[in-house]
């Protein structure tokens, strides 16, 4: 569909809409305050409190309102909103999330965040979306750096980072519940509570959801979650926040014919546990102490028939499998103060402890491990009433690996109260996840599991971190009395020592997948961001990336040599977001989400995704009654029917879908 005519086709429907409800109680006059609140803050870049014109990197936020009007029935799904993002449904159940492409369904260059905890999975380095312990309804606020982050939360922030923050306990008053349902045999039901007394706020919620995945593929899901985050308050000035969740699925796999894939189920579960300790001093300064623990554990174990893989051998039954188990453990102390009313600091220390035990992904089928400490200081300068210089340095000590320093450099120009120039230069490691550098996927006899028959993927004996110089230019400006901001960033990076998995196709020998570095690549562009909210109902918001992409990587190593293929349509160039949301009196609501992905070639178990613009519309009404409120909602995802691929798999056909919700609140 030309991008043109999607424009017109995404106004249309919310154009009749508001015929449609045109018709309204007037509301009493607002200030500027009730729609627009507090001035444009982001907490995620340096780990200090900035407006955005004064932050070193690029950041958006997708707040509630925004969450909701979407109509995304995920998380992952939100964060097609950024600019420069590509979300990808790997199946029914899993997403691939990455920045400007170049990936495959593990997209592991981004650190995640919920609630200042890290939820990457340390066996295969990127994030199982459909896994974390927390639902949609609990998110109040999305912060994505857009940029690469080493210099202020290590390794994994190498792209950006992606801050999750669930609902305080705080503001959750009574009882919330929703039920959902819809296409692809889709039900799922919500149901939150919160808990208070004096110095103390608890909130408690689950969700349960299923549904049939893709109609061409085995790729269902059932799974419930539950979830608690509280807060008690030694003292005003102290306190100590806690939280757990749990998430247990039984999922759908594999394809039917498929001899390394069969059909099966496979049970998933993930759990965590956080602590962190809050102080603030008389000087206004504070200490912030944190620990957290992540378990994930995966049980998929199936059987192959070697003379399906090879009719040069016996029909041997071999044991294999996805099985594993991954925990994190991590203490970190931050400490941020002034030592001048020109100058802020951000500074600590932390400790890792890393684990993944498989009998079949892992080198002499036991468990490998990682320990890590880290030091990070970032700092603030007001040099002039102008000016902003920002310096953010990261050093971690990696076992058996040495110590890695990933800097960046900012400045700031505030050339009025509202609009700021900033440059920044940032240089950055991603290191191997231990299934790249411990990996050894393999199937084993099943009349004797101490041979080894097949060598599927193997780890190479010495691997090298991936490595990142970015550099942006970026424009803020801010029109509070209009309603607007807007963020326009240039940018380029330049990537190199990328961690692939080439086969290797000797004479004579099986394919075998060997993680390596094998590759480099360099990508260069325009992000712009635009909001426009005159009032609290009204909403207008617009995220578009140009980008331009080029590189290379070994795809197969042969007798003759290695084979290199050209990667520089693993980026698409470009992205486009539009979300319009317009809330009208007697409690109708709706809005309309217009997504546009140029053509990208996933990596890894994707394929080929040609370009494609899908609409998505909400519509909804809700009542109040006696303190209570109850929504009614509709969502028709893909509204015009115009199927697309995701992630490039014939089987991933996305055609339209219908959600419908209804929820209640009581005080």
């Amino acid at each position: 569909m030309p991008l043109q005519t999607a424009f017109s086709r995404c106004l249309l429907p919310l154009l009749m809409a508001g015929q449609a409800v045109a018709s309204h109680d007037a509301e009493p006059p607002v200030s500027e305050t009730d729609f627009l609140g507090a001035l444009p803050i982001v907490l995620s870049v340096a780990r200090l409190s900035q407006p955005k014109e004064e932050a070193p990197v690029a950041t958006t936020v997708i707040d509630r309102q925004m969450i909701i009007a979407s109509g995304a029935q995920d998380i992952a799904s939100v964060l097609a909103l950024v600019p420069g993002f590509q979300v990808a449904m790997v199946d029914g159940t899993n997403r691939s999330v990455t920045s400007h492409g170049f990936t495959d369904q593990f997209a592991r260059r981004m650190q995640v965040l919920v609630d200042g905890r890290s939820v990457y999975n340390p066996a295969s380095g990127g994030v199982a979306w459909s896994q974390l312990p927390i639902a949609l309804e609990d998110v109040e606020r999305i912060e994505v750096v857009r940029g690469p982050n080493a210099a202020a939360y290590g390794s994994n922030a190498f792209l950006g980072v992606i801050n999750i923050t669930t609902r305080d306990p705080a503001d959750v008053n009574g009882l919330e519940a929703d039920v959902t349902g819809g296409s692809l045999d889709t039900r799922s039901s919500y149901v939150s509570y919160g808990i208070h007394d004096p110095g103390h706020d608890l909130r408690l919620s689950a969700k349960y959801e299923r549904n049939s995945g893709f109609p061409d593929r085995i790729d269902d899901v059932d799974s419930i979650s539950i979830n608690l985050r509280g807060r008690y308050h030694f003292t005003p000035a102290s306190n100590l926040e806690y939280a757990a969740g749990l998430r247990a699925s039984e999922l759908g796999a594999g394809f039917t014919g498929d001899p390394i894939q069969p059909p099966r189920e496979a049970d998933l579960d993930s759990n965590f546990q956080q602590l962190v300790w809050n102080r603030l001093f008389d000087d206004g300064s504070d200490l912030r102490i944190q620990y957290y623990h992540n378990l994930e554990s995966n049980l998929d174990d199936f059987s192959l028939n070697a003379n399906e893989l090879d009719p040069t051998l016996p029909p041997l039954t071999l044991l294999t499998g996805l099985t594993y188990d991954s925990i994190r453990h991590d203490l970190e102390v931050q400490h941020r103060f002034a030592p001048s009313p020109a100058v802020r600091v951000a500074w600590g220390a932390g400790l890792r402890y890393d684990a993944v035990a498989s009998p079949y992904l892992i080198e002499n089928r036991d468990q490998v491990s990682r320990s890590q400490g880290r030091v990070f200081g970032n700092a603030e300068w007001h040099a002039r009433d102008d000016l902003v210089l920002h310096g953010s340095l990261m050093g971690e000590l990696q076992e058996d690996e040495g110590t890695y320093l990933s800097p960046r450099i900012a400045a700031n120009y505030l050339y009025s109260k509202n609009g700021a120039i900033r440059v920044s230069a940032a240089h950055a490691y991603r290191f191997p996840s231990l299934l790249e550098q411990f990996g050894h996927y393999a199937a084993y006899l099943a009349a004797n599991q101490d041979i080894e028959a097949l060598l599927l993927y193997d780890a190479a004996s010495d691997i090298d971190p991936e490595r990142i110089n970015a550099y942006e230019i970026g424009l803020v400006q801010r029109l509070p009395r209009l309603g607007v901001d807007l963020d326009l960033k240039l940018f380029e990076h330049h990537v190199d020592n990328t961690i692939k998995a080439p086969g290797q196709e000797y004479t004579g020998a099986t394919s075998v997948f060997r993680f390596q570095n094998g590759g480099s690549y360099q990508v260069r562009g325009i992000e712009f961001t635009g909001r426009y909210q005159p009032d609290r109902d009204t909403l207008v918001y617009l995220a578009l990336a140009l980008a331009d992409g080029s590189g290379n990587r070994v795809v197969t190593l042969t007798d003759s040599g290695p084979l290199i293929a050209d990667t520089s349509n693993s980026v698409p160039d470009q992205t486009l977001s539009l979300l319009l949301s317009r809330r009208f009196g007697d409690g109708y609501e709706v809005s309309t989400w217009l997504q546009h992905v140029g053509d990208m070639d996933w990596s890894g178990d994707g394929g080929f995704a040609e370009a494609h613009t899908r609409i998505d519309l909400r519509l909804a009404k809700s009542w109040h009654r006696a303190g209570s409120t109850i929504a009614l909602s509709v969502v028709a995802q893909n509204l015009l029917d115009e199927a697309y691929d995701e992630f490039g798999i014939d089987s991933n056909s996305f055609g339209r879908r219908i959600y419908g919700q209804l929820a209640i609140y009581t005080k």
